[in-house]
């Protein structure tokens, strides 16, 4: 174990001996840029080849003892130890200036005790101010809007989104508890969410975001975030979104900062630190479920036939520019978080956002301390044109009046009869019956003309048990049943709180 602590290529992180390496291999879960930094667990024939370079080994021959190799054995039992006594742990790497929870900044190259990220410079930075001032901060905040003013942003809070996207990466070691998903958005193709994303790789790791994919089926995209969790990414971009977006595991990723699971094609149960910034782009993206109130919504406008074909630029090769100013970029985005925490976190009277409540509080109201717009105003705009669970809800709530408007109730069984029986496919959308299975399809995604799976609905009906919607919300009496099944009712509000 001794032999292990003068390696100071080795790190453990999750309970596994790690190291980090350049990504030279061909893309499969992520896309990185060739040569892009990697976490990479230790396997136990490279954790061999250590030992053996960093101790002597010896095994008994006759009267003397010559050298050898460590035995399979031993290599074995080090190797799954889980807690490794000198090694040191490794939170993440940083291509730029690490900034600690005090407002100071770590600007020497390698590894930093306090946050236990290993400073990898790509680029010759200049100092971050020791005491930086909100003047300081207010300039750098215009600095960083500089970079982007070619972009149509729909309002102030998308911009300021932006510089949140832009620094929460380079928070990450200042705040406990998770960080948002920074969703760029635009109306049409061509708007510019691509160019968006690839410039705040750019200027805080130099490189582009790595890519990955988004999966609808909750069991990969599972798989996938394990994937990513291993490799240590710092950001992470979901590229080029179609249909409905979020699932169970992302809503799962995006509030922990642990991740647990068994690695692909093992046995092995890691459980791995998840402290990466996710990103996301899409044309009028749909989103579903509770992932709408984990995301910070960047939405770009363009009214414009044709937006690729604009050439009224300020930067017309933005990415060479940045890549050209990036040091400055960084310092002034340093500057302002680092401006924030000297001045005591001054609070800012933001209205609280549940489970970012870390990130919130140094990031968000730095922005706004900044003299920018409160970023997390987009997500009401974003929750009124692209929450499908909710558009879904109230097409069930206003069809449910039309179809039981005496409350009498309803059993999915009988329901789905009445509906179906002798269906030939039309929907006639202001007729009661033909409102009910608009609905009904609506929130099963069952495909008109077949008959909706009764389990499937009963179990819709379930998640949206007592959520009000337009001033009602659906409930079953467990005591109530019918020859076919549970009764479920419509209840209005205010007829309900009256009988209280």
């Amino acid at each position: 174990m001794a032999a292990l602590k003068g390696d100071e290529d080795l790190y453990q992180r999750g309970r596994l001996l790690v190291r980090i390496i350049k990504d030279e291999s061909p893309p499969t879960v992520v896309r990185r840029e060739s040569g892009s930094p990697v976490i990479s667990p230790l396997l136990a024939p490279t954790l061999r080849e250590t030992l053996t370079r960093s101790a002597r080994f010896c095994r008994p021959k006759g009267d003397e003892l010559v050298e050898c190799h460590p035995t399979q054995w031993l290599v074995n039992a080090i190797h799954c130890r889980g807690s490794w006594p000198g090694v040191r742990h490794l939170s993440g790497y940083s291509d730029a200036p690490v900034l600690r929870a005090d407002g100071s900044v770590w600007q020497e190259p390698g590894y930093d005790h306090q946050t236990c990220i290993l400073y990898q410079p790509n680029a010759k930075f200049e100092p971050v101010p020791m005491n930086p001032t909100r003047d300081d901060a207010a300039r750098s905040a215009v600095a960083l809007l500089e970079v982007v003013q070619d972009f149509r942003f729909e309002g102030e809070c998308h911009r300021a989104g932006y510089v949140a996207g832009l620094l929460s990466p380079l928070a990450r070691a200042c705040y406990a508890g998770s960080t948002p998903l920074f969703l760029i958005d635009a109306n049409k193709p061509g708007s510019g969410k691509g160019l968006l994303a690839k410039t705040i790789g750019q200027i805080v790791s130099g490189r582009e975001l790595p890519v990955s994919s988004y999966c609808h089926d909750a069991e990969e995209m599972r798989k996938q975030i394990t994937t990513i969790a291993m490799a240590g990414d710092p950001m992470v971009l979901l590229d080029n979104l179609h249909g409905n977006f979020g699932n169970g595991p992302l809503d799962r990723a995006l509030t922990t900062n642990w991740w647990r699971d068994r690695v692909l094609s093992t046995n092995l149960q890691v459980e791995l630190p998840l402290l990466m910034t996710w990103y996301a782009t899409g044309n009028n993206v749909q989103i579903v479920g509770d992932t709408i109130r984990r995301i910070i919504h960047i939405r770009l406008v363009v009214l414009n036939e044709h937006p690729e074909h604009r050439s009224d630029f300020k930067h017309p090769d933005l990415l060479g520019w940045v890549s050209i100013s990036r040091p400055n970029l960084v310092r002034a985005a340093l500057t302002v978080l680092s401006a924030y925490i000297r001045a005591g976190m001054p609070r800012q009277n933001l209205r609280p956002m549940g489970g970012f409540e870390g990130w919130s509080r140094l990031v968000r109201e730095a922005v706004v301390w900044a003299g920018l717009e409160d970023p997390a105003l987009s997500t009401d705009s974003l929750a009124a044109t692209s929450d499908v669970e909710t558009e879904s809800l109230e097409m069930l709530v206003r069809a449910w009046r039309m179809y039981d408007p005496h409350g009498d109730g309803l059993v999915v069984s009988d329901l789905l009869h009445s509906l179906y029986d002798g269906y030939t496919g039309d929907l006639i959308s202001d007729d009661p019956r033909g409102a009910m299975r608009a609905a009904i399809q609506q929130i099963t995604g069952t495909p008109t003309g077949r008959t909706p799976d009764p389990r499937r609905v009963g179990n819709r009906f379930k998640s949206f048990r007592q959520v009000v919607t337009d001033g009602a919300y659906l409930d079953i009496n467990p005591m109530e049943k019918r020859r076919n099944g549970g009764v479920w009712r419509l209840y209005e509000v205010a007829q309900s709180s009256k009988s209280l």
